[in-house]
């Protein structure tokens, strides 16, 4: 940020506690906390990026459809959207049976027990294949781009906000390419 000065920097989230920590010690951004579901608090074509970490790991796949819109609804057209997701050695640690339906479909999308009380409800966890996320992102997004982080848990996908879109909406229930 100090290489560039004029740079404006906003991050929302739907964890309060951590909104209040950025505000605290991340000088010269503003910050602010968000509902489960979009609208956030900007208007159409405000950022030329957007990344959301560790995010779209954790949402069922009606919500994750949701955020990408609303992420391409606050991009400028040409802007760079930085998504991750868990990757492969993420996917390794799963069950023989969850594993196959990952590769079945594509997505998976587990609660856990042991998370119940501690996190919303709606705050799981999720994995995608390679084929459906850049799939998922390619109706929105051009030159979608996934790049594997080969010794971390997440992988990142980088793409551009589209011009214009002829559907207006991100595909549902994409099933994985052969």
């Amino acid at each position: 940020m100090k290489s560039h000065p004029d740079a404006r920097f906003h991050g929302t989230d739907v964890d309060q506690e951590a909104v209040g920590w950025c505000r605290a010690h991340l000088a010269g951004g503003e910050f602010g906390t968000n509902a489960a579901l979009p609208p956030l608090p900007y208007a159409a074509d405000s950022f030329d990026i957007v990344y959301s970490v560790s995010v779209f790991t954790h949402l069922s796949e009606p919500m994750q459809d949701s955020w990408l819109e609303e992420l391409h609804r606050i991009l400028r057209p040409g802007g760079l959207l930085i998504i991750t997701v868990h990757g492969g050695n993420a996917a390794r640690r799963l069950s023989t049976d969850d594993r196959e339906r990952l590769l079945t479909s594509g997505f998976l999308h587990k609660t856990s027990g042991k998370l119940a009380g501690l996190v919303p409800e709606w705050y799981h966890t999720t994995w995608h294949s390679r084929e459906y996320i850049v799939q998922k992102l390619s109706g929105l997004f051009d030159k979608v781009q996934y790049v594997e982080v080969g010794d971390g848990m997440q992988d990142c996908i980088v793409a551009l906000r589209r011009h214009s879109v002829s559907s207006g909406h991100v595909g549902r229930n994409v099933p994985p390419r052969a």
